[in-house]
């Protein structure tokens, strides 16, 4: 799961970052320049037959879907170890008295329960 948000984080820093620096101009080489910004999204526009002013609009929401999509994958995956506490959390600010869960109770409704040794 690390990998994939690794590879989900850098690829949305590795293509923002290279808009807005070739938007604004201020990379060092051709592939951070303005004309090969337009180059590439005049080539874009043309492939989809949508004016290029629309495009990055439409990346933004993609992303926007795609970040949704990861973190709840992630959120499926680790249910079990964040979901005993937010529950604990809710009914002891709801004010149930004594519903607050401890380390040891979150870990009993992980992995089984907890016998203590007497």
């Amino acid at each position: 799961m690390r990998k994939i948000l690794i590879l989900w984080a850098a690829t949305i820093i590795f293509f923002w970052g290279w808009y807005f620096m070739s938007y604004y101009d201020t990379g060092p080489t051709f592939f951070f320049s303005k004309a090969f910004h337009d180059q590439m999204f005049g080539i874009y526009a043309n492939i989809l037959q949508i004016p290029a002013s629309e495009i990055p609009i439409k990346l933004a929401y993609v992303f926007v879907i795609d970040t949704l999509i990861v973190f709840g994958i992630a959120a499926l995956r680790w249910y079990k170890h964040w979901m005993p506490q937010t529950w604990s959390f809710i009914k002891h600010k709801l004010g149930f008295k004594g519903a607050y869960a401890t380390k040891d109770k979150i870990n009993s409704v992980v992995s089984g329960q907890v016998h203590p040794a007497e």
